[in-house]
């Protein structure tokens, strides 16, 4: 197998959350927010540049639903 380098990626962003519990056991989650810098390159052993994937910066948004699981182990504190 022939080996060519390193994947790195840069991500900045900025974004805002809010979680709602409901029903107990239940969370809905809503996220959103804009990737200011976003870098994927693909690097040799030297760090020079091979390929450039170019992503561009975008608004985001993640709307979710969790369900908590009860713990069933008993914790012993220490002090």
């Amino acid at each position: 197998m022939e080996y060519s380098g390193t994947l790195r990626q840069t991500s900045v962003l900025l974004g805002l959350g809010y979680n709602f519990n409901f029903l107990k056991n239940f969370k809905a989650t809503l996220n959103g927010g804009y990737s200011v810098y976003n870098s994927l390159q693909l690097q040799d052993y030297d760090n020079e540049e091979i390929y450039d994937f170019e992503i561009p910066n975008s608004f985001y948004l993640n709307v979710g639903v969790k369900y908590i699981f009860k713990s069933k182990t008993n914790v012993k504190r220490l002090y």
